[in-house]
């Protein structure tokens, strides 16, 4: 392997492991600061030992929540992506939008030619018509009641 390239794993897996393990980083960090907030007044150490045990509980949970995590995905990997284009499908065709799936259907009518809405950036929209005043406002909400 070249130095380059082996540096530029090197730094790429660092930076992964970083952001994966940041939100521990920062509970190592604070913990000494919201410990009084969450556990009994008075005894800090108690405060810290609790925390940490917290803190022990992850440890212990996060690698028997990979290893069911990869049972279910080996169990059900194939069944899980038609079943979820099936329902994007189905929503699609009673013209409901369904958040938290991707799916790209490029023979369809894009979201602004089915709905007919401005495609100009909202920040390229003058100010006048983002804000057309109380009285447009007051004719635009009668018409939902």
């Amino acid at each position: 392997m070249h130095d380059r390239k082996r540096l530029t794993n090197i730094v790429g897996g660092s930076a992964g492991n970083l952001v994966e393990w940041f939100d521990w980083y920062v509970y190592a960090a604070f913990a000494l600061y919201f410990a009084p907030s969450f556990f009994p007044k008075g005894d800090q150490t108690a405060q810290l030992l609790q925390t940490a045990a917290i803190f022990a509980v992850g440890f212990v949970v996060r690698p028997i929540g990979a290893w069911a995590m990869g049972i279910v995905t080996s169990l059900f990997a194939a069944v899980i992506p038609a079943r979820a284009a099936a329902y994007v499908q189905e929503r699609a065709m009673k013209n409901e939008y369904v958040t938290g799936l991707i799916h790209v259907d490029t023979s369809r009518r894009d979201f602004h030619e089915q709905h007919a809405t401005s495609e100009t950036a909202l920040n390229a929209v003058p100010f006048e018509r983002l804000c057309p005043g109380s009285a447009k406002l007051g004719k635009i909400l009668s018409a939902f009641r």
